[in-house]
């Protein structure tokens, strides 16, 4: 890509660049990200596309559901605190 261009700007050039170089299948992808890509546009044109994501975000969650009964996983970031992952 070109020099002096946000990475946000440029993340849906990268997935149709990756998709043609290393997929031969029609799985869905998924697609992760981190906060420096990770702008409400670029969520909304992931998820119109059709992929799956996994990304951190700038900013809170706005709605989210985790489903009864889904189990969860326990981790601990590197201050020991505790985080639970849901699917």
């Amino acid at each position: 890509m070109e020099g002096n261009m946000a990475d946000c700007k440029t993340l849906e050039r990268m997935i149709g660049k990756l998709r043609i170089k290393t997929s031969s299948s029609a799985k869905k992808a998924l697609i992760v990200t981190d906060a420096g890509i990770t702008t409400d546009e670029n969520l909304k044109m992931i998820l119109d596309n059709g992929y799956d994501d996994l990304c951190v975000s700038r900013s809170n969650l706005k709605t989210y559901n985790i489903k009864a009964g889904a189990a969860t996983v326990s981790v601990t970031d590197n201050r020991k605190q505790k985080i639970e992952l849901y699917r």
